[in-house]
Parts: structure tokens; C-alpha cells; sequence
């Protein structure tokens, strides 16, 4: 696939070992980036979900969009899966969006988890809006450095065989911070939308 326009930045892998981080920016256009943001922020459900902590519950720091093979994707949702199915070769039948809405937003250290191992071995992610940090740390071997990217508009993570070994998250920042969407695509076997929040 031909990548519009002249890419800033392409690193096919910035992990050392036990998988691949890919990173590319921009993927989608700045005009494109506004358009989708826009068109996602209207048109998504969103929903606030809720977590457990020491027998307390929370809700999510952000909030949540799922769509799976039960649901009718929207016209944008569409048109992005088919950008990134064509880009990667794979194919996609969940995407799970985040909505950061300012800087008090944010999802704490984790790996994603699924029914299956496959379900998370391939996860292709997508930004618009707000530049946010987004980090990466290994699990185990501690002397393996902090991986820190500014997710720009437009800019494309694609995330192979790390869930096992590898933490991500979208840290907390104290400076003034607008919207931010996030799209996760996967394929799966069972959606079961508890376990992906």
C-alpha cells in the first residue's frame, strides 16, 4: 500500500526483543486525522465503564467504544479497518476505541489479555486527536530501557507477539490536554466485552 504523502517517521521495530513494536507517522493524513476524529467523536457510543480496586468501584479514566461482528460499523469505522487491513494484510472483526478527554484521562500499565492467545497477538492501533504519550516496558527484564512515543494525529502502532512479556500505557500528564481517540483493531475469536476494558 502507498502511504500518502512523505513519512516524518517509520521504525519497523523499536523493541530489542520478545516482539515487535512497530511505529509509523503520519499514516492518515492531517486533514484525514480531523475528519475521522470528528466523525468518531459525534458518532460513537461511548460509554463509561466501571473497574474494581481493593473491593472499590471506579469508573475508567476514559471513555469506551466497542464494536464487534454483532454490531453495524459506521461508514469511518469501515473505512479505516479497510486502509489498515490493506496495509498490513491482516484482517480485523473487533476494534476497541478509547476517548481521552483531557489530561486526567488515561489507562494504567497493562497487557492486553483476550479469550485466546491469538486474539491479542497482532493489535493495530490508531490515534487522532490530542498528542498523548504512550510507553512501553518489559515485564520482567528490568534492565531494558522505558520506551516513551508521542502519538501524534494520524500516527499508526502496530503491537506483534509482546502482550506476554511487554506493559503499555497512556501515562498521566499534569499539562492541559484536549480530546483523544484510540482505536484498537483485532481479530477474535468470542466477543466478550468485559474482558477488554
Amino acid at each position: 500500500m502507498q502511504l500518502p504523502g512523505f513519512l516524518d517517521y517509520h521504525e519497523k521495530n523499536l523493541l530489542p526483543k520478545d516482539g515487535i513494536l512497530e511505529y509509523l507517522y503520519p499514516f492518515f493524513t492531517e486533514e484525514e486525522s480531523t475528519y475521522y476524529f470528528k466523525a468518531l467523536y459525534e458518532n460513537i457510543l461511548w460509554k463509561q465503564y466501571d473497574m474494581e480496586i481493593y473491593d472499590k468501584v471506579h469508573p475508567l479514566p476514559r471513555l469506551v467504544g466497542i464494536y464487534d461482528e454483532t454490531k453495524v460499523w459506521t461508514k469511518e469505522l469501515l473505512e479505516i479497518k479497510d486502509r489498515l487491513e490493506a496495509y498490513t494484510g491482516l484482517k480485523f472483526n473487533l476494534v476497541v476505541m478509547n476517548l481521552y478527554r483531557n489530561e486526567r484521562d488515561h489507562v494504567s500499565w497493562h497487557s492486553d489479555k483476550y479469550g485466546h492467545p491469538d486474539d491479542v497477538k497482532n493489535i493495530v492501533s490508531i490515534s487522532f486527536g490530542e498528542t498523548r504519550k504512550f510507553q512501553v516496558k518489559h515485564k520482567y527484564d528490568k534492565k531494558l530501557p522505558l520506551i516513551s512515543l508521542e502519538l501524534m494525529p494520524g500516527s499508526l502502532v502496530i503491537m506483534k507477539e509482546m502482550q506476554q512479556k511487554w506493559l503499555h500505557r497512556i501515562a498521566l500528564t499534569t499539562k492541559s490536554r484536549g480530546p483523544r481517540i484510540n482505536l484498537t483493531f483485532r481479530h477474535v475469536r468470542v466477543s466478550n466485552e468485559s474482558s477488554l476494558t
